[in-house]
């Protein structure tokens, strides 16, 4: 209808028109999101090693980030026993949704990784607005989002999505956060 008749329609018309294609593109990103979230349990892990920068290096390079907005990952990544689908979705989401939720035009997202025990503990921490704590507890429950509806296109599905991998392969996600300074 806008490719065809957005000339015939007056500025109200394009108005809700264009309010359908939102909302529907909106509902069409939260059913994939509900999707993905109930065959997470299903899928079968394919583990292997993998070159973990690498497959950051493949995100970042897929999310294309605004000029004014700098992935740096500062030191090489390490050589992991995952999945390589599923690495690359946590990857895809935390970084994508630094990107999203930056909050200015001009700041910076860092990937790292520390060696702790018998794990390693990952970070995508970036200099945006930051959160609250008292929404931390939110963050990572399914359909949630700390932005209004209209703000945002985000279907509140991410990093849910990025729980449910992270604790299927016996991991454990955090957040941190300082309002005006960023969150990790």
């Amino acid at each position: 209808l806008l490719k065809d008749y957005s000339e015939q329609l007056d500025e109200k018309g394009l108005k809700y028109l264009n309010q359908l294609k939102e909302r529907t593109l909106r509902m069409h990103a939260l059913i994939e999101g509900i999707l993905q979230y109930s065959r997470l349990g299903m899928a079968q892990m394919n583990k292997e090693m993998l070159d973990s920068h690498h497959v950051v290096a493949q995100v970042v390079e897929t999310l294309n980030p605004p000029e004014g907005i700098r992935v740096y990952i500062p030191e090489q990544l390490p050589t992991i026993y995952y999945d390589k689908l599923f690495l690359h979705q946590v990857f895809q989401n935390l970084i994508g949704n630094a990107l999203q939720h930056m909050g200015t035009p001009e700041g910076t997202i860092t990937v790292a990784c520390e060696k702790k025990r018998k794990y390693w503990e990952f970070s995508v921490e970036d200099t945006g607005v930051g959160i609250e704590e008292r929404h931390f507890g939110r963050i990572f429950r399914i359909f949630q989002s700390l932005q209004k509806r209209e703000e945002s296109d985000s279907s509140g599905v991410g990093l849910s999505l990025v729980k449910k991998i992270v604790e299927r392969n016996g991991g454990e996600i955090r957040v941190q956060s300082v309002v005006g300074t960023g969150t990790t």
